[in-house]
């Protein structure tokens, strides 16, 4: 769940860090997208751990 935080803040990072260095408002959504990117990777990253929960466990059922 913390990976979806920080998502969202290196989000913001990059908005703002873009604002700066680019001097565009519309450099803003930049860091969106950054952000965007960022949490359906922390989503993926969760799917993966979660399957991997159920596998272990389901294989140390059968043993």
């Amino acid at each position: 769940m913390n990976s979806f935080f920080i998502a969202v803040f290196f989000g913001a990072i990059g908005g703002t860090l873009a604002i700066v260095v680019i001097r565009d408002p519309f450099a803003l959504f930049y860091g969106m997208q950054i952000g965007y990117f960022l949490l359906i990777n922390s989503i993926i990253v969760f799917m993966i751990a979660l399957l991997a929960t159920v596998i272990k466990k389901y294989d140390s059922r059968n043993i």
